[in-house]
């Protein structure tokens, strides 16, 4: 009984660790793109931006950490986003910012499941920083 306690135990543990490496690989790569933007891809504001998901990461995780399906908004136009544009002023977001044929990209790989293990995640984590740095 106790080898049993200590593999769930394990595991527990393991997602924990998934969990704390997604959190950070998506905070210095939300800061590649608020610093490689340095402005609203909307309006052009300079404050509080904060990065959004274009295909939103509960449709499928393979977009989570794809640039393509990333775009700098300040907070103002990231509200105004999910709660008053209309399906054609996203559209026209999504053609002035990554383009038709990238965007075509994006939505072939939306609902692929992709698991994120500790290796990926940490070699990811590595090319962010080192990305960070180069800015």
């Amino acid at each position: 009984m106790p080898a049993l306690l200590q593999n769930a135990g394990g595991e527990d543990m393991k997602k924990k660790s998934v969990s704390k490496l997604k959190a950070e690989a998506w905070k210095l790569l939300s800061l590649i793109m608020r610093k490689k933007a340095g402005r609203c891809e909307a309006c052009l504001s300079t404050e509080c931006l904060q990065v959004h998901h274009l295909i939103p990461r509960a449709r499928g995780n393979s977009v989570y950490f794809l640039k393509d399906n990333l775009v700098v908004l300040c907070k103002s136009c990231h509200y105004s986003y999910h709660n008053t544009w209309s399906p054609q002023e996203k559209i026209d977001l999504i053609e002035s910012v990554i383009g038709s044929a990238r965007w075509e990209e994006v939505e072939k790989v939306k609902y692929v499941y992709m698991k994120y293990p500790i290796p990926k995640l940490e070699k990811m984590i590595a090319e962010f920083k080192k990305e960070l740095e180069e800015l």
